[in-house]
């Protein structure tokens, strides 16, 4: 991964892992972005900044879109 992430989601789409937001540490910050995972090429990907930070929440795969909140 390319942050720490406590409290994150996460879902599978088309064979990747996607972490959600969460917090670096116990103290904060929350984070505002995600990143996925690709397990055939073992490489983290960070992904744009979501429109606010989310820690302690859930995260769906709805029509091949990623709803996080």
């Amino acid at each position: 991964m390319n942050h720490s992430r406590q409290f994150c989601s996460a879902v599978v789409l088309d064979g990747k892992i996607y972490a959600t937001g969460g917090i670096v540490s116990s103290e904060g910050p929350a984070l505002g972005n995600m990143e996925y995972y690709d397990p055939k090429s073992n490489i983290w990907t960070l992904l744009p900044n979501m429109p606010c930070p989310l820690f302690r929440h859930g995260c769906v795969v709805i029509k091949k879109y990623i709803q996080s909140g």
